[in-house]
């Protein structure tokens, strides 16, 4: 195996690379390398949130504590706007989310009111300079806190939220619930319950929507806390999974549906646990020192992970960053910044735009000592990466016994600087993919999984594709398949084919029969019929009954009087109580005319003697019928007669004589003796208007049928 590439953060305060970095990105823009202070404020400015639009427009809020009202700054043409109030708070802005969708308006979600007793969820839009007024998504009657967005390709706003149960004095119970709505849509009247498990406290959820499902991890508390993801497709929210102690987690997924998970260990490391193909794979340390318990932070962009925490003891804090490419290792933590003071629960955010750039926030020590929110750009390195990407790292099958279920399909594509070849193979006979192999330039490519399930019995099956692309720092890459096949609860029809095809010659003898089979796949006995839709077409046996054996029936073709000609039928499988009744087998008959003209019929050879007073003349008369199956296929315009010594079977027939197409007896002599007339084997054929000749009918000539003709 190659070397693993990892992969990491440019550190701009590594002198030459900020010279470079400094030159990409000179001073005079506003936007570099340096840390900048957005908010300078008198009073505490906290609850950072960062995003970056299509255009490049950055925009970062926070949450002015004493006042509660949310302030904004906007990076665009080249600079930072001065900070403004956004005018949509009503009490205090808390847990801040923003995103922004394909028309660059960024959305905002986040917690309103003063105090963990009273806080409802509320949203809104920025565009064009102006916030639109804030929508109440949810009265709360206890508290709504914690709140994470997410914005997915089709621009349908997706929202998870910490709902208590119970007033702040009571047991603490409460639960992760959704929402979500188009992005010019209203919200829904009611949520969704996520974690459904009222006696507990489930809280601090992550979200990230992709390809059409949501996905979801959480906190709950016990001894030690437990970090639980769940999931949504198809309209349906699965069984949430416990997937390892931890706390605070963060949550992205890539563009194969890999789930990746960030969280902190309590004053101990940042931790990452990653879902791929399916299986949750073992815990990995991030950090390089120890991160504090709050709110670590995890963005990504073409599948590239960036993770940012607050790392550090005793008030010397400072915050880093580490990156990961599909296939490679976490690069080693990066410093973004010191931020002294306090406990190290800093609230960090980070955003990885289209360009590889990781935009971070934070909050830190500022005017006065008080917290003040802080902003880097750094850019990633990841020029010399090639890697595939799917859409999914899992398909599953659901099918009935003797069903075949309906084709699914994934995406491929190279990413990175150059194009990939791939092929994509199967460990199981009944998987199957069309294409088997491509090349990808960075475009999406479709490949069809098909299942065949037909044969298999009902039970659990587990298949792998594996995707292999020379020059791909991450394959192979395999995408698990899971085929479940329940049973039939009534009877139900089960054939091994669905199609016979037959080939015979016109007038020529009938085709060996072929035979397919049946079985009830299903419950109870399958007592079946078969009936042909056509008089050439018959079965044997006609009826049965089956349990759960395989029974074989023979099938046959009559082609008398038929012409040449293409024919096709189907005979009919019928059973009272089969959930799929009926089922047809196709029939095609092909009746082709033969390649030469049928052989003459009855030909004999009569030895003749003729004694005359001088001399004794010995010959043989040859004698044929015309074989009337060549009426209408063949126009038979002459007939040939061969010869050869018996003494040598093996030697060729040689002709001898050739008649028309109305004669039908020919004489072979005048023989010296009677051996040299009796010592040969005599064959005749005919031959059409396009000169085809038939086969050779052959005849013995027999030694009773001389006839002695006498003259005087």
């Amino acid at each position: 195996m190659g070397k693993m590439k990892h992969f990491q953060i440019k550190s701009s305060f590594l002198g030459w690379l900020l010279v470079l970095f400094l030159m990409t990105f000179p001073l005079s823009t506003g936007l570099h390398a340096d840390v900048i202070n957005l908010t300078q404020s008198s009073g505490e400015s906290v609850w950072p949130a960062v995003a970056v639009n299509s255009s490049g427009e950055v925009i970062v809020l926070w949450t002015e504590w004493v006042s509660g009202a949310m302030w904004y700054r906007v990076y665009k043409n080249g600079q930072w706007t001065e900070k403004k109030n956004s005018g949509i708070i009503h009490r205090r802005a808390a847990n801040t989310q923003i995103e922004a969708d394909s028309s660059n308006t960024f959305h905002t979600s986040y917690a309103d009111g003063k105090g963990s007793s009273n806080r409802d969820v509320y949203s809104s839009k920025y565009n064009g300079g102006y916030w639109q007024t804030a929508d109440l998504i949810y009265a709360s009657p206890y508290n709504s806190a914690w709140i994470k967005m997410d914005v997915d390709e089709n621009n349908k706003v997706h929202i998870v939220w910490y709902h208590s149960l119970t007033s702040k004095d009571d047991t603490g119970e409460a639960e992760i619930v959704y929402m979500a709505k188009s992005a010019s849509g209203s919200w829904p009247t009611s949520f969704e319950n996520v974690s459904r498990t009222p006696n507990v406290m489930s809280i601090h959820p992550a979200l990230h929507v992709k390809n059409g499902t949501v996905h979801v991890c959480y906190m709950q508390r016990g001894t030690p806390h437990r970090i639980f993801y769940c999931e949504k497709s198809g309209g349906q929210w699965k069984t949430p999974q416990d997937i390892i102690s931890g706390y605070y987690p963060e949550m992205r997924v890539d563009s194969s549906n890999n789930v990746h998970v960030v969280y902190s260990g309590r004053g101990k490391n940042l931790y990452y646990i990653s879902r791929e193909n399916g299986s949750w794979k073992s815990q990995k340390t991030i950090s390089n020192g120890p991160s504090p318990l709050q709110l670590p932070d995890l963005h990504s962009n073409n599948s590239t992970l960036v993770a940012c925490w607050s790392q550090g003891e005793e008030g010397d804090w400072s915050i880093h960053i580490a990156a990961k490419t599909p296939g490679g290792q976490w690069g080693q933590p990066i410093k973004v910044a010191d931020t002294q003071g306090g406990e190290g629960d800093k609230k960090v955010q980070v955003f990885v735009d289209n360009t590889n750039q990781c935009h971070v926030v934070w909050e830190g020590n500022g005017v006065g000592g008080n917290p003040d929110i802080f902003y880097r750009k750094m850019p990633i390195d990841a020029s010399n990466l090639d890697y595939i990407e799917v859409n999914k790292s899992s398909l599953e099958f659901k099918t009935e016994e003797g069903e075949i279920p309906n084709s699914k399909t994934f995406q491929i594509r190279a990413s990175g600087q150059n194009a990939l070849d791939y092929t994509i193979s199967s460990n199981k006979g009944w998987l199957d993919t069309i294409p088997s192999s491509g090349t990808s330039s960075g475009e999406w490519d479709i490949i069809t999984v098909d299942v065949t399930s037909g044969g298999l019995q009902a039970g659990e099956y587990s298949g792998q594709l594996t995707i292999s692309a020379a020059g791909a720092s991450n394959s192979p890459l395999n995408i698990n398949v899971d085929l479940t096949i329940e049973p039939k609860k009534t009877p139900h029809i089960l054939l091994n084919r669905y199609y016979l095809s037959f080939s015979a010659f016109a007038r020529g003898g009938n085709p060996p029969l072929k035979t397919f089979q049946i079985k009830n796949s299903g419950a109870n006995v399958l007592d079946y019929e078969l009936i042909p839709n056509r008089p050439w077409l018959s079965v044997s046996p006609k009826k049965g009954k089956s349990n759960n054996e395989w029974d074989s029936i023979e099938v046959s073709v009559d082609i008398s009087g038929l012409g040449v000609n293409d024919f096709s039928g189907e005979i009919k499988i019928t059973a009272v109580d089969a959930d799929n009744k009926p089922q047809w087998i196709a029939v095609d008959l092909e009746v082709k005319k033969p390649p030469q003209p049928y052989s003459p019929l009855n030909v004999e050879v009569t030895p003749f003697t003729h004694e005359g007073l001088m001399l004794k003349i010995y010959k043989n008369m040859i004698e044929w019928e015309k074989n009337d199956n060549n009426i209408g296929l063949f126009h038979i315009t002459k007939y040939r007669i061969y010869r050869k010594e018996k003494t040598f079977p093996w030697w060729e027939y040689v002709l001898i004589n050739e008649t028309n197409a109305n004669t039908f007896s020919v004489y072979d002599g005048d023989f010296a003796s009677e051996a040299d007339r009796d010592m040969w084997d005599y064959a005749v054929s005919c031959v059409d208007a396009d000169g085809k000749e038939s086969e050779k009918s052959e005849v013995n000539p027999s030694a009773t049928a001389l006839t002695v003709i006498k003259r005087n």
